[in-house]
């Protein structure tokens, strides 16, 4: 599917991800900030090679000590992306539950009605936890092992979750945004607040240029939470706005990333959805 100004889904999937309410792609996206947690495709030759627990796709949670921890995602979510960054970096196993299965679909709306996502399960210990930044450090507490997302030391743990905060905030947010704009019909678009959201991601890129300087990661000398934040966000905001020519820094900050083998594998594993970004045939016009 070649895709340039529209952008659609079908319609079964689209009413699936709205919980069944009818509204249109504007209303639907307009305050959206989880806005690429939506967008559920079904490509059927990755569907095949995807195992659901034992490749049932209506058997239901397996019994505790059998499953682990459960993730429920979407390949091609900013959000999940940030997660699915620190399992494969720690290199702690997990049971994934793509949206797009019925039964991993049903599961999930019954473990987190808010109808978000990701959400991590650990039937081992009974919780569910919700927001790509909490699971995050919820792995780091639960499974420690060579990845340490939060520093131990109190004023470092400040710095990472200051840049977690950057990016999730001032990165994504308008990156988001201009990806909602896209999605709505042509005369719904708003120019002005497109202009306003590529001056806010000019803006950060500048900001994060200076603050990057002399540093290998995020906050320093070692991955953590925060470089988990800044992979999705930088990836996606440089393929609507360019970062690369006009911040060295930044953009050889966002090549390391990108040769992570953790990050590596999440945009291999997204490919079979790429074409659905709105922008995957170029950045905005200049």
């Amino acid at each position: 599917m070649k895709l340039k100004n529209k952008f659609a889904l079908p319609r079964k999937c689209a009413r699936r991800a709205i919980g069944d309410k009818i509204m249109t792609w504007g209303q639907r996206h307009e305050h959206d900030h989880n806005l690429l947690n939506r967008c559920l495709y079904r490509p059927p030759a990755y569907r095949r090679a995807i195992r659901y627990d034992d490749g049932k796709a209506g058997e239901s949670i397996r019994s505790d000590r059998e499953a682990g921890m459960i993730l429920y995602y979407h390949p091609l979510s900013s959000y999940c992306w940030k997660v699915l960054i620190a399992f494969y970096e720690n290199g702690t196993p997990f049971t994934p539950r793509i949206l797009e299965d019925e039964a991993a679909l049903a599961e999930w709306q019954a473990l987190w009605p808010l109808g978000k996502f990701p959400v991590l399960h650990d039937p081992v210990r009974g919780a569910t936890i919700a927001e790509a930044s909490i699971i995050v450090e919820y792995l780091g507490r639960h499974e420690p092992g060579t990845f340490r997302p939060i520093p131990v030391d109190g004023d470092a743990a400040i710095e990472v979750r200051l840049m977690d905060r950057l990016f999730d905030n001032y990165v994504m947010g308008p990156m988001q945004a201009l990806v909602a704009d896209r999605l709505r019909p042509e005369e719904a678009r708003d120019p002005h607040g497109v202009t306003a959201n590529v001056a806010a991601l000019r803006s950060i890129y500048a900001l994060l240029e200076d603050r990057l300087a002399g540093r290998s990661w995020a906050a320093g000398d070692h991955l953590s939470l925060a470089d988990c934040a800044a992979a999705p966000s930088l990836y996606y905001a440089d393929r609507i706005v360019p970062l690369r020519a006009g911040h060295p820094v930044l953009g050889a900050y966002l090549n390391r990333l990108e040769t992570r083998p953790s990050f590596a594998r999440v945009l291999r594993e997204m490919q079979p959805w790429w074409q659905n970004f709105p922008f995957a045939d170029g950045p905005l016009a200049s």
